[in-house]
């Protein structure tokens, strides 16, 4: 993973257009970097695989949010999990990496690669850019054991939570509900998980006015719209 960055600098100035996985860089520097590729070559297109854009129920907030229907976006919490066995596999994997002085995520190999705790936050970071249709200004984030926090102020007035973090195969699975507060109304979504415990469904709900309305979408569960 970091070295996307330099593998982006190497196709776009050949003209390649590139499909890539998160993150793009790593450094502010390395981000720095490609920004400028960006603007040299306008014509190339690259497409980062960020999933969460993806699911239908996403895409129907998206829409609304941008019609008006909550008003102005005021407030926004993203949440997005991934399961782990804490008593078994995952356990014993952050017992080795203790002993091994490994605190922070690092390759297969063991090696630490500077910012790469902070990978997985990509994730719900994106889906606050693209949910809000909307770009931050100022980032404050932090990095735990039990994952990876931000508070992002967006361009537009905006103030968003993002957590990113892990979840025990013992409670709910990985999900990825989204919470927006408007000038004239609240988004969210909420998972369907005990009438669906294997393939838990998200819902979207619209409050205005006294009412809530339920979003209809197609159902997307797991990683990505299976339908």
């Amino acid at each position: 993973s970091d070295l996307h960055d330099d593998l982006l600098a190497a196709f776009m100035p050949a003209g390649k257009h590139v499909a890539t996985e998160k993150p793009v860089g790593y450094s502010l520097e390395g981000c720095r970097r490609l920004r400028h590729f960006a603007r040299a070559c306008p014509d190339v297109k690259v497409q980062v695989a960020y999933s969460l854009r993806y699911y239908p129920i996403n895409m129907k907030v998206r829409r609304l949010i941008a019609e008006g229907a909550i008003g102005t976006p005021m407030h926004a919490e993203i949440t997005h999990m991934h399961p782990h066995d804490m008593r078994g596999e995952r356990a014993d994997w952050l017992a080795d990496r203790a002993r091994s002085g490994i605190e922070h995520t690092a390759d297969s190999g063991g090696r630490y690669i500077a910012s790469s705790e902070m990978t997985h936050s990509t994730h719900a970071f994106d889906l606050a850019r693209y949910i809000l249709s909307d770009e931050p200004f100022d980032v404050f984030a932090f990095s735990h054991r039990a994952g990876a926090f931000a508070m992002i102020r967006f361009v537009k007035g905006a103030l968003a939570k993002v957590t990113s973090g892990t979840s025990t195969t013992r409670g709910i699975p990985h999900v990825t509900p989204v919470l927006v507060q408007g000038t004239e109304g609240t988004i969210y979504t909420s998972w369907n998980h005990f009438e669906h415990a294997k393939d838990p469904v998200l819902t979207g709900y619209l409050v205005a006015d006294g009412r809530r309305r339920v979003i209809r979408a197609p159902m997307d569960t797991g990683h990505g719209d299976r339908t």
